[in-house]
């Protein structure tokens, strides 16, 4: 007859090695986040490229809930650095579009003698 052990059995649990990139992965993949279905998916990468990265609250926000601990270990915030080189290159732009109003505005301030 086999020992049983003096050690109680631990209970398994399902263990995913690949967490769930909020701030990298499209809608598809965002849906397999308890709560969140296509429709908030999309609304997730659509804040988070306009708005920058998310974050455990922000997404709590979004979702309308508090996320559980469940959830929060499935998740990865890490920043997604092409979000923030593309917010900088948004900046540049409009810092460039700002430079020639005034541009414009300067010269025809020239012209008019004042």
């Amino acid at each position: 007859m086999a020992d049983m052990g003096s050690t109680p059995a631990t209970p398994r649990t399902q263990v995913s090695h690949k967490k769930v990139q909020v701030n990298f992965y499209p809608p598809h993949i965002l849906i397999s986040i308890p709560g969140i279905g296509p429709k908030l998916a999309k609304t997730i990468v659509n804040l988070r490229e306009n708005a920058d990265h998310l974050y455990p609250e922000s997404l709590g926000i979004v979702m309308r809930r508090p996320l559980d601990e469940e959830a929060m270990q499935m998740l990865d915030f890490r920043h997604n650095p092409r979000l923030f080189a593309r917010t900088l290159e948004e900046d540049e732009e409009t810092h460039e579009e700002d430079m020639g109003g005034c541009l414009l505005v300067s010269q025809s301030h020239k012209k008019s003698g004042g």
